[in-house]
């Protein structure tokens, strides 16, 4: 695997949050102009819990018939 592309895809910046310990004007200034731009201060991997939470959804509902999958 590709270790910058995999860098570059954790810290783009894909929602619009707060940086902890950034100035208010300098947090506004770079929502502003860096949306989906890469930013080393951030780590963003919603796409891995994104992945998680779909291969735990289609787990749950493949087992819907059984009882003993049900329990678990």
């Amino acid at each position: 695997m590709d270790e910058e592309r995999l860098l570059r895809r954790t810290q783009t910046k894909r929602s619009s949050y707060k940086v902890l310990g950034a100035e208010e004007s300098e947090n506004n200034d770079k929502q502003e102009q860096n949306s989906g731009c890469v930013d080393e201060e951030v780590f963003d991997d919603d796409d891995f819990y994104h992945h998680l939470l779909r291969e735990i959804i289609e787990r749950k509902t493949s087992n819907i018939y059984n009882p003993v999958a049900l329990s678990r």
